[in-house]
């Protein structure tokens, strides 16, 4: 179901209706520019790249023609219903996780990064068994955001069908999960 979400006037943002919400009052899909759902969200790291891909996707760039539709902040992942996806492409059953300074250094949610690394590492796990496609980028190569999604893309589309765990450049080896070399 495709609908016209919630949006200020003049705009033209669409959505998918039935994913799951961050905020049970609230769709998962309304605007992320018009109706902000939660402070600090979304990230300036998550609006550089919802940018990116509108950029591509307003310039017809080839491989932005085969996103599909996009959503921000939808609780996709079996057994991860706490956790909203940052970005997902829901043709490819792809997944985008953008991940700032405190998942590596201080806290967050007041959790230290020791354990929301444990918790990205756990979350990784449920979408690598869940046959997600999961892109993970650390905050510092964000600049390379778009290359990497691209390349995610293509490999979505080479590959229907098959799982993957792609890192960009920075996120640490010790943290990720097993598959990820399995599927270079």
């Amino acid at each position: 179901w495709i609908f016209k979400m919630r949006c200020q006037e003049g705009q033209q943002h669409y959505g998918y209706k039935t994913i799951g919400s961050v905020h049970a009052k609230q769709s998962a899909l309304d605007c992320y520019r018009c109706f902000p759902q939660i402070p600090g969200k979304p990230s300036s790291h998550e609006l550089k790249a919802y940018s990116a891909i509108e950029l591509a996707q307003e310039q017809l760039h080839p491989t932005a023609r085969k996103f599909g539709l996009w959503v921000c902040e939808a609780k996709v992942v079996p057994g991860k219903s706490s956790s909203p996806v940052d970005i997902v492409f829901l043709e490819h059953n792809f997944v985008c996780q953008i991940d700032g300074e405190q998942h590596f250094s201080g806290k967050m949610h007041r959790l230290p990064s020791t354990l929301m690394q444990e918790r990205d590492k756990a979350f990784d796990a449920a979408a690598w068994d869940a046959s997600f496609r999961l892109l993970r980028m650390h905050y510092m190569d964000m600049d390379d955001f778009e290359s990497y999604l691209f390349e995610a893309i293509e490999r979505c589309i080479q590959h229907k069908g098959r799982p993957f765990v792609m890192y960009s450049r920075n996120w640490p080896i010790c943290n990720r999960h097993p598959a990820w070399h399995l599927t270079l």
